[in-house]
């Protein structure tokens, strides 16, 4: 996962401390600092990858890539999905917009060449995969009913597509 800077990390915080003294208090049970930096960085992680995968899946010259950005897609829409009840749920605040280094990726993805994109988005989506299994990791062990719910549905999918992106011949760069 991804490490908070210490504004995000305060801002965390003063959400948790605001969500405990606040009228939310009475609805909802404050998360963990640890499970709402889950939720953030996964939920940003979640912006890009949909983004990426809405641009890569008309432009792939590949059917291979259009069908992992399709599945792409589709993965990373429900994980967000879940991931922004679970943030409802606790009045947590969520990422609104893409981070300046998703900014960057989606920037170099549109000026990548036709017959080099494929292998481009491929590299993309395989990074995020590994972030979010590493995310996972971290978050298995969830006070949260709704976190540790999401991760146990989720998981098997995106191992599977972290393994595809690794070693389906079909795909541009997997061995």
């Amino acid at each position: 996962m991804k490490t908070l800077t210490g504004a995000i990390a305060a801002v965390l915080l003063a959400t948790v401390v605001g969500a405990s003294t606040g009228p939310i208090a009475a609805q909802s049970v404050p998360a963990s600092v640890a499970d709402q930096a889950f939720v953030y960085s996964v939920l940003q992680e979640a912006r890009g990858q949909i983004a990426f995968a809405r641009f890569a899946e008309p432009r792939a010259q590949s059917v291979a890539v259009q069908r992992l950005a399709s599945t792409t897609l589709d993965e990373w829409s429900a994980l967000a999905g879940r991931l922004e009840a679970v943030a409802q749920a606790n009045a947590e605040p969520t990422p609104e917009a893409l981070t300046p280094a998703q900014q960057r990726i989606f920037a170099e993805l549109r000026q990548t060449h036709t017959e080099d994109f494929d292998a481009a988005y491929v590299r993309v989506a395989e990074t995020d995969f590994e972030r979010v299994l590493e995310a996972f990791q971290g978050a298995a062990g969830s006070a949260d009913p709704q976190i540790a719910a999401t991760v146990q549905a989720v998981r098997p999918n995106f191992e599977r597509l972290d393994r595809q992106t690794n070693e389906d011949p079909t795909l541009p760069g997997t061995f």
